[in-house]
């Protein structure tokens, strides 16, 4: 089984690109075990958790599913789990709180992923610096390879 980690903003045009993008990887899909993941950066409480989508949570022992409200997920995060399931691919939900790109590599760490595989946003030089780069960050320090599909907006 081939892990891989799929972290999606509200964008449902971007999620679609990213699984595409593994879908078109080499290999079976039915192969693949994909983890879609948001994370939430609002202060609201501990959100924590794994879930099938359309099943009951399974907090790994965590005992903080009582945070995780499935509504509270963007479309997008639906929508690739959607196409990924369409595809044969095994995948479930991850919803975390906090900086996004600590979070992306932390999760992708802890689930011993083999691959990370998210959008880019094109931005000018002083736009990296005044605002900083999710993708940027992820790349730096993450222990496994990531694979980046980039786009306008």
């Amino acid at each position: 089984m081939y892990r891989v980690l799929i972290p999606v903003d509200e964008r449902e045009s971007t999620a679609v690109a990213v699984v595409d993008t593994l879908l078109a990887m080499p290999g079976d899909p039915a192969d693949y075990r994909a983890v879609v993941m948001n994370v939430h950066t609002e202060a609201s409480g501990g959100l924590s958790t794994d879930q099938k989508v359309g099943t009951s949570a399974d907090d790994g022992g965590r005992g903080d599913t009582e945070f995780f409200d499935e509504v509270d997920l963007p479309a997008s995060v639906t929508t690739a789990v959607d196409r990924l399931e369409d595809a044969g691919v095994d995948a479930t939900v991850r919803r975390e709180q906090g900086d996004v790109a600590k979070q992306i590599v932390s999760v992708a760490r802890e689930i011993d992923t083999d691959l990370v595989v998210m959008s880019g946003r094109k931005r000018s030089p002083s736009g990296k610096v005044l605002f900083g780069s999710v993708t940027q960050s992820v790349l730096l320090s993450a222990d496994v390879p990531v694979t980046v599909v980039m786009h306008d907006s």
